[in-house]
């Protein structure tokens, strides 16, 4: 019985927990109406909440509001709180470039995400539940497979994925289209046909039109079964490569940022290509690229990382990149730390009188570190700016904040050094040098924070108990 075989389903991937909030995208379909049926009846047993979402996509002129009634009528009759969207598909497509596939994709799940906003508590999440079957499941592999797919794509669907702060859940998709289409004549449910769901104008309509039917007929007469079991076996294969992924991972990161990922080269290019790969992927997801790299870069970034300390980069799309340098490999997005994101405000304090010490609430180990105060910046004005060539009072506002110049250099304990020098000594890959902040006066540099945290101070600049003035530079 099918609704035992959801029911089974719901349990073993913990779809659905009692006094949950369920929202069902209703397209007024076999296999929507067909859930809808099963989880108005499971609602008492598990003890859920049930809401509908239908989205009228605005592209049968002649039909456009044929579904919308249906489902209104049908959610009526069984008091179902039901939640209708109206969305222009088409202005969509024009838009955004997108196939119509895809605009009518994107439609649904906002609408969904936006119902569930709506019936749940700030904080809470949802369980956004669609009409996926084991059919649909088939049909998602071998348009995968044409298309080229990972062996993580032959995983297929996921019975329940994470959607924001909702999830969305998949109750059929251990259910055949056949076994739907039985339960809806046993129950006598009527539902409306998408005429253009026969019609084989798009890819994965093609695929179950004329592509699994002949397969079917020719090779395999259970080859949505056996194409399922083949999602199955992937999914156990990719969960575990990802749980070892997580291992790896942690084994070679070196620091993780918003928009930055740093890893031990040699670890990195030592893990087994399967797991670097997942690795990288990993990275990647956590400062923002969770698709559209494809294997190929992958691969590139691999002859990067097991080549020579010289600096390369592997372009990645929407503005990421992968870069290799000395023995550090970086993910991050192409905007990276820059001077213009950075603001600072600069103090001169004279500490020239005990009172004005503590006045300032600067005592003596303030001034044996440029650092104590909280990470700002604190040198002895009077040497900054007798380096720069600049009268005390104007220290303060001709201190800047910008990236490198030619000419600039760093006073240090060894001599003053150029700026390019010392982010060669630095190990600070080339591509990232005209992006790093530098904190000046003229072409004296104060201040170098590198991509990864690592700083250096004009070193005989420093401050000290003899110190008179105090240049004194916050980050805001």
């Amino acid at each position: 019985m099918l609704k035992n075989k959801v029911l089974k389903t719901i349990r073993r991937y913990n779809l659905i927990n009692k006094g949950e909030h369920v929202v069902l995208g209703l397209s007024g379909g076999p296999d929507s109406v067909c859930l809808f049926h099963i989880l108005r009846e499971l609602a008492g047993e598990i003890g859920f909440s049930l809401a509908a979402a239908h989205v009228n996509h605005m592209m049968r002129s002649e039909t456009n509001y044929r579904d919308e009634k249906f489902v209104e009528k049908l959610c009526g009759e069984y008091d179902i709180p039901l939640h209708v969207f109206r969305k222009d598909c088409r202005e969509i497509v024009r838009a955004c470039g997108i196939s119509a596939e895809e605009a009518g994709r994107n439609a649904r799940y906002d609408a969904f995400a936006r119902t569930a906003d709506i019936v749940v508590s700030e904080g809470e999440g949802a369980a956004i539940a669609v009409a996926h079957n084991g059919d649909d499941q088939a049909e998602t592999l071998i348009y995968r497979i044409l298309r080229g797919t990972g062996t993580d794509g032959l995983a297929g669907m996921e019975h329940a994925r994470e959607h924001g702060r909702h999830r969305v859940i998949r109750p059929l998709l251990d259910a055949s289209r056949e076994e739907i289409e039985q339960y809806c004549r046993e129950h006598n449910l009527e539902y409306v046909i998408d005429e253009t769901n026969e019609q084989p104008i798009y890819t994965r309509n093609r695929i179950r039109l004329e592509l699994l039917p002949y397969l079917r007929e020719n090779y395999n007469e259970n080859i949505a079964g056996a194409l399922r079991r083949l999602a199955d076996i992937a999914a156990c294969d990719r969960d575990y490569m990802w749980e070892q992924a997580e291992s790896a991972y942690e084994s070679v990161i070196l620091q993780s940022s918003d928009d930055t990922a740093v890893f031990d080269r040699q670890g990195l290019a030592g893990l087994h290509e399967a797991l670097r790969h997942r690795v990288i992927l990993k990275g990647l997801g956590d400062i923002g690229l969770v698709s559209d790299v494809s294997h190929e870069r992958l691969k590139a970034a691999d002859e990067i990382i097991a080549g020579s300390s010289e600096t390369k980069v592997v372009e990645l799309p929407h503005g990421y990149r992968v870069t290799a340098a000395y023995d550090r490999v970086y993910l991050r997005k192409e905007k990276d730390i820059s001077a213009n994101d950075r603001e600072i405000q600069v103090t001169i304090a004279d500490i020239s009188h005990e009172s004005d010490n503590k006045e300032n609430g600067i005592g003596e180990k303030d001034v044996r570190r440029p650092n104590d105060m909280d990470g700002d910046i604190v040198l002895d004005a009077d040497k900054a700016a007798a380096e720069a060539g600049i009268d005390i009072a104007d220290l303060s506002s001709r201190v800047a904040i910008r990236n490198r110049r030619p000419g600039d250099y760093i006073p240090l304990n060894g001599g003053s050094k150029s700026v390019r020098k010392l982010m060669g000594e630095m190990k600070i890959p080339a591509d990232l040098r005209d992006t790093l902040p530098l904190v000046a006066a003229g072409s004296c540099i104060l201040f170098i924070e590198a991509h990864d945290g690592r700083r250096r101070y004009a070193e005989t600049l420093r401050a000290t108990v003899d110190s008179k003035h105090l240049l004194i530079v916050k980050f805001v």
